[in-house]
């Protein structure tokens, strides 16, 4: 009678246990998205530079897939090859946006 109690008690503190609710919450992240449209230059030698701040070549951004993220507000973007800068623009970025730079000779 001890050993079919101890069965019946482990059998209800199992299924308690398994029928758990569970709580699934994630974040969103609406940052603005920025990719580039290379037209008649080597993307792996300009260089992106945001509010002065240097994010490497710009060939690592061409696609939505691997777009450059940034804080939602004004931004200032320059794209340099060497010391010559080949695209500047001062603009505002809004939340949950792609936009496609297009960089072009």
């Amino acid at each position: 009678m001890k050993i079919f109690f101890a069965l019946v008690l482990s059998v209800f503190m199992v299924s308690c246990a398994v029928n758990a609710p569970v709580n699934i919450q994630s974040t969103v992240n609406d940052q603005p998205k920025v990719t580039f449209d290379v037209k008649g230059f080597d993307a792996e030698d300009l260089v992106l530079y945001v509010d002065g701040i240097r994010f490497g070549s710009v060939l690592q951004y061409l696609s939505s897939v691997s777009s450059v993220r940034i804080l939602p507000g004004q931004h200032e973007i320059i794209v340099k090859q060497g010391t010559v800068i080949v695209y500047e623009k001062s603009d505002y970025f809004g939340e949950n946006t792609l936009t496609e730079i297009k960089v072009v000779r």
